[in-house]
């Protein structure tokens, strides 16, 4: 992917032009952040442009209102210290290298901070994106109550970019607790270098000791500060999964993640994939 073509669109303007450019010129488009996970996805087509969100970098706080309306390239880190001066917290994270905010809901592979926050994607209520016909689209809202576009927004949480560019995300925010920080993370040379991923979820105080006996081939791991999840990362896909099999003999819930889909195969979001982005454009 080193020979394609990166653009940074710094606002959704730039975005729609940029996609309807590269649609007459029959080419197709990949949204890419900080490219964390990019070694999970499958290769794009030679002639693929990148999109780059790295540019879409910019918070609009509305502490009163417990909103924040950010850009799809905003780093976690810098959104956490933002909050952080105002004494709230966005409550979502992953394990593996942080990355942007529109990467973490793209991918897929977050869950909220601790079990009582529920499930992550109930902290982003509305979203920005430009579709594949280069028509920029605001979905959701700014109020929970507010459900219009509501499930378009869930969808677009694992969809890898299939559905359009997320130039804007809204996000739901809370007090911050003493103990709200952002979880430690795998660097990103660590991932680059494992050939599996192991996620445990869901844990029990009492499974803790228990699955560091099972990880402990794993070149790297990483808990949650609340130790409610883990990631382990290996140099062979069979060890990983030989843990797994281990973990759930035990009632723990563990998995080693696949590659990344090129794109969701349920009925529902092939059907919203054809009425956002009809020419395929997004790669």
């Amino acid at each position: 992917m080193n020979n394609r073509a990166t653009i940074e669109p710094t606002s959704a303007t730039n975005v729609a032009k940029a996609v309807l450019h590269t649609h007459q010129e029959h080419r197709r488009v990949r949204i890419v952040g900080q490219s964390n996970l990019e070694h999970l996805r499958p290769e794009a087509d030679a002639g693929t442009l990148l999109l780059s969100t790295r540019a879409l970098n910019t918070i609009d706080l509305v502490a009163n209102d417990l909103i924040a309306h950010v850009g799809s390239g905003v780093d976690l880190h810098i959104l956490d210290t933002c909050l952080q001066a105002a004494g709230l917290y966005w409550p979502v994270s992953r394990l593996e290298a942080p990355g942007t905010i529109g990467g973490i809901v793209g991918s897929g592979r977050a869950t909220a901070s601790s079990t009582a926050d529920g499930p992550a994607r109930r902290w982003v209520l509305g979203a920005q994106l430009v579709n594949g016909l280069g028509q920029t689209l605001t979905v959701g809202g700014a109020t929970v109550k507010n459900s219009v576009g509501y499930g378009l927004t869930h969808a677009l949480w694992g969809s890898h970019g299939q559905l359009g560019a997320v130039t804007r995300l809204t996000l739901r925010l809370r007090t911050r607790t003493e103990q709200d920080t952002v979880d430690p993370v795998i660097t990103q040379p660590a991932l680059l270098q494992a050939k599996a991923v192991l996620r445990c979820e869901n844990l029990a105080p009492s499974d803790t000791n228990k699955l560091l006996d099972y990880v402990s081939m794993a070149k790297a791991r990483v808990k949650a500060k609340d130790e409610s999840r883990i990631v382990a990362l290996y140099d062979h896909r069979k060890e990983a999964e030989l843990a797994a099999t281990k973990l759930q003999t035990s009632d723990i819930d563990a998995r080693v993640e696949p590659l990344m889909k090129t794109q969701p195969d349920s009925p529902t979001f092939l059907a919203l994939r054809a009425s956002l982005d009809p020419h395929g454009l997004f790669a």
